[in-house]
């Protein structure tokens, strides 16, 4: 998982897209594009290189909400 993830990223200039760039890392791998670049992809979340939470830190997001919620705090916006 580490070694295609880090073909894709250092790749990745060299492709129009995160997408061509996993499937073509796939290939050579002989693994499914979509799971080559869903791995790429949170690589990303997780580096701070795409705008999104960390796996950690969505899931503990998601944890303080259904606390608010349960404790009656959570007002919709």
């Amino acid at each position: 998982k580490a070694k295609c993830v880090r073909q894709v990223l250092v790749h990745l200039p060299e492709y129009p897209s995160l997408t061509a760039a996993a499937e073509a890392v796939a290939r050579r791998e002989g693994l499914g594009k979509e799971t080559v670049r869903r791995w790429a992809v949170q690589a990303q979340i997780d580096g701070g290189q795409r705008l999104w939470a960390t796996s950690l830190g969505r899931v503990c997001q998601i944890s303080g909400v259904l606390v608010l919620a349960r404790q009656g705090l959570l007002h919709d916006q």
